[in-house]
């Protein structure tokens, strides 16, 4: 495609060539739909951000602004292009935010991490971009504008077409807004770490966790000593419990926790994006009893592949986060994950159901001009 077409649907000097591939700014849904339009006359392979194997990438960051705010509601449309950072500067001065708890989220937008299946720690307690995602407004592979949800609670009937596309990697669509539930914003949240050997773990959070109703948990973590000492923490491990509530009993709460008026509070950017930065991240859910039976095994095996693993258990989700510095090593150690009766979030998809998202993709994209299905 020439960039001279592009630049008569969304004008002059937002039209990006580098080699073989090109970068479109979009300002909003109707440009986006010109573009799709061009791209499937001319059978170019497109999508949004920076899927590999695409001609062309529809840039969504110009369009990322909040376009409607529900107030009463505590809903809101936003673009697809918007970061979770400049989300929660437009929504403080109603008083809202949107309590993700997002890695590094001056860096992705809210597309990607929706495609991503990217939900945030704070899904086990506040819910994920998934559950708070009430509708949105996409443009599958034959140009067509798909829109699914609305904002009232109970808005489907029938199949929910807006979390089809999460996790989907754009197979289906490209995402242009959301339709997100939101909350009203704490008086303060309240990030703290002890040093916490893996012994300690369950005899020792009983006593960490809020009393009171009013401060609720977002995250409550623990690192291995590898993950620890990667993000700057102590050596032996390192335990970490996020809060949020009224600011009297927060600050009542630490005081309780720390046995000082001003807890040492670790920053908001507190080094677990360093420790994802360049790694590849396996989420995996098991029983307790499984986990501590076969990790010392796992760990040997994933340290004589050269994957140099660390340890970041969710202690409100249950689940155990796995940083990897050689993913394609790794590989075959995740097959006798799925024999130990771990599940794991990169499990290859179950026959049936990926027949049916085959039967979908043709359906949305039928020259596969879109990214593939991600097959894990």
């Amino acid at each position: 495609m020439r960039p001279s077409s592009l630049e008569a649907v969304v004008g002059q000097g937002r039209v990006h060539v580098q080699g073989d591939h090109t970068r479109v700014e979009i300002a909003g849904r109707e440009e986006a739909l010109r573009v799709a339009e061009l791209c499937v006359a001319t059978r170019t392979t497109w999508c949004a951000g920076n899927a590999p194997g695409r001609a062309l990438s529809l840039d969504l960051r110009p369009a990322g602004k909040i376009m409607d705010l529900w107030r009463e509601d505590l809903v809101l449309r936003v673009g697809a292009g918007a970061t979770p950072a400049r989300l929660d500067a437009e929504l403080e001065p109603f008083g809202l935010c949107l309590p993700l708890e997002l890695p590094m989220p001056d860096q992705f937008t809210l597309g990607a991490c929706f495609s991503r299946a990217e939900n945030g720690l704070s899904a086990p307690a506040a819910g994920g971009l998934r559950e708070r995602c009430l509708g949105l407004l996409a443009v599958d592979g034959r140009a067509r504008l798909a829109k699914a949800g609305a904002r009232v609670v109970k808005n489907v009937a029938g199949y929910d077409l807006a979390r089809l596309h999460h996790g989907a990697h754009g197979a289906f669509g490209v995402v242009l807004d959301f339709l997100l539930r939101v909350e009203s914003r704490p008086e303060r949240k309240l990030l703290l770490s002890w040093p916490c050997a893996h012994d300690a773990i369950a005899s020792g959070l009983e006593a960490r966790r809020a009393p009171r109703a009013s401060v609720e948990p977002l995250q409550q973590l623990w690192f291995d000593p590898a993950a620890s000492l990667a993000v700057g923490g102590p050596a032996e491990g390192m335990l970490v419990l996020h809060h949020q509530g009224w600011e009297s009993s927060v600050r009542r709460w630490s005081v309780e926790l720390a046995g000082d008026e001003v807890p040492a509070a670790l920053p908001r950017d507190w080094g677990y994006a360093n420790a994802q930065a360049g790694q590849g991240i396996f989420r995996i859910t098991c029983a307790p009893r499984v986990w501590f039976l076969h990790w010392p095994r796992w760990r040997r095996a994933l340290g004589e592949a050269g994957c140099g693993p660390q340890l970041l258990v969710d202690l409100l989700g249950g689940r155990h986060r796995l940083l990897l510095s050689n993913v394609d090593a790794a590989r075959s150690f995740f097959e006798e994950l799925l024999a130990s009766g771990a599940r794991w979030v990169g499990a290859p998809i179950d026959p049936g159901a990926q027949a049916i998202a085959l039967r979908l993709k043709r359906s949305f994209d039928p020259h596969d001009l879109l990214p593939p299905l991600p097959h894990r």
